[in-house]
């Protein structure tokens, strides 16, 4: 069974997730408190995409929320292997999220 598991104190994490089905395109995150309670979370429907054009959009939505919100301290919580490995320089970033990758 997959568990949520809370950040450490004084941290906020943000879980986020994309989803695409004939080809309508949504996204959503949520920032949660080290006692799991939500701070913010958001939803919304981009169109049509592809997953990892969605997944990338996702993070950089949620990433400026807390940049907004001023929060310094974030763990980050994804299931998109491939963007997270294109951000992480564990491997070549796809062309279709190199623009969006630099605001992240």
């Amino acid at each position: 069974m997959i568990k949520w598991h809370p950040p450490d104190k004084d941290f906020v994490k943000i879980n986020f997730d994309a989803s695409v089905q004939h080809k309508h395109a949504a996204i959503g995150f949520v920032l949660r408190d080290a006692d799991g309670n939500p701070l913010t979370a958001a939803a919304k429907f981009i169109g049509d995409t592809s997953v990892l054009i969605t997944d990338t959009i996702t993070l950089k939505e949620g990433l400026h929320t807390i940049w907004l919100q001023q929060i310094p301290k974030v763990v980050i919580e994804g299931d998109s292997k491939v963007m997270i490995d294109c951000i992480t320089s564990k491997a070549a970033t796809s062309w279709c999220i190199s623009s969006l990758l630099q605001y992240i």
